[in-house]
């Protein structure tokens, strides 16, 4: 079967690789939870607890297999592991949505913090605990996504949703939803 044969769904639109990029905390696992699986695959590396080579192993076998846009729930905080996941979606001409949450570093961690003291943990901040050292962690390595780093993909399929507000998010996911 030749690459091209992937990248409709089943209604023929063509499939989009969505990217969230944010901070834990930012909402990008929150906009998974409510995504309509009919039209949505979401893989998470936190849940599947697995390193990137697997991960990559996984989406690529998921893009074979099914005919539903793919979103990758995780921070995605590397631009080298973003250039490999665009490269990816490209090869079996996916269209690639990076969903860039941009909320300061303090909220963030607030909102982790609230979720783990409400018995609710974050995929991979468990506990208060480690919620300190886990953000510092992350923050070292924390490549933020600038427009530069997919401007020279546009003509492909490769586009930036900029998402400030957490009010914003649920009309995302109605967005999102509507148009699947």
């Amino acid at each position: 079967m030749a690459a091209t044969a992937y990248h409709t769904t089943e209604t023929g639109k063509r499939r989009t690789m969505f990217i969230p990029v944010g901070l834990p905390g930012s909402g990008k696992t929150w906009l998974a939870d409510r995504l309509d699986t009919r039209h949505f695959l979401v893989i998470s590396q936190d849940l599947l607890k697995c390193d990137v080579a697997t991960l990559k192993m996984i989406i690529e076998n998921q893009i074979k297999n099914s005919r539903r846009h793919l979103y990758i729930d995780s921070c995605n905080h590397y631009g080298s592991r973003r250039r490999d996941l665009v490269s990816l979606a490209l090869k079996y001409h996916l269209q690639v949505v990076f969903i860039n949450f941009r909320f300061n570093e303090k909220e963030c961690r607030d909102s982790v913090m609230l979720r783990t003291k409400n018995g609710e943990p974050h995929p991979s901040i468990t506990s208060t605990e480690i919620a300190d050292r886990a953000f510092a962690t992350i923050l070292e390595r924390y490549h933020p996504l600038i427009d530069s780093e997919y401007t020279g993909f546009k003509t492909e399929g490769v586009s930036s949703i900029l998402v400030t507000q957490r009010e914003k998010l649920q009309e995302l996911v109605v967005k999102f939803n509507e148009h699947a």
